[in-house]
């Protein structure tokens, strides 16, 4: 009988022993799941903040309504066509120069005026995917597997990275030429009501 007791004692203590040990690993496993988990998550959100941080680069460049600059262009345009059908015996030399001076700008802003605002629009439909990327790593939808993360990021951050080459082109010409246009506007317009007949 003894012999017996002892034996259940001994698989009893078996038992408990087998269940411990599955119990660990079952909670080292969920652990390491876990782990993987939150690396996957963290890999991601760092994937996409760096895709924030462009996008935010690009638009802090953006120093101008969107339509202003095709607005200009055409606004300049117009008064430069205008006074070439106009008496040049009104225009002094100093306004001719200011014409000429005038003209040159627009010869910036006709090749890249568009191209502005199409940047622009480039750089909100970018947002809303980053916002959506974003939402959907925050809600976990990528801790399982980044491949689905990987090629999404992947596309994303090469349309961020050649929108802001071109923003950073496109915005550095017109920084360079708005001094001067803000310098000879009034004098055009000044210009433009001296040769356009009063009614």
């Amino acid at each position: 009988m003894r012999h017996l007791i002892g034996k259940k004692r001994e698989f009893l203590s078996f038992q408990v022993v087998l269940f411990a040990i599955l119990f660990l690993v079952w909670l080292l496993s969920s652990c390491g799941n876990s782990n993987a988990s939150s690396d996957a998550h963290v890999f991601c959100q760092t994937r996409t903040d760096s895709l924030w941080m462009v996008l935010n680069q690009t638009r802090a460049r953006f120093n101008y309504r969107m339509d202003e600059i095709a607005l200009r262009r055409q606004e300049m345009d117009s008064l430069l066509r205008i006074s070439k059908f106009h008496d040049g015996s009104k225009l002094s030399k100093e306004d001719i120069q200011v014409l000429e001076q005038y003209h040159s700008i627009l010869g910036t802003y006709k090749p890249i005026a568009n191209t502005y605002k199409n940047l622009v629009l480039e750089s909100e439909e970018h947002f809303f995917h980053v916002k959506a990327l974003d939402k959907a790593v925050k809600r976990g939808d990528y801790d399982k597997s980044v491949e689905g993360f990987k090629k999404e990021y992947v596309e994303l951050s090469g349309e961020l990275k050649h929108t802001y080459a071109e923003t950073e082109e496109v915005t550095s010409r017109l920084n360079a030429v708005e001094p001067l246009y803000q310098r000879l506007a009034p004098k055009v317009d000044a210009i433009m009501e001296k040769i356009t007949p009063r009614r």
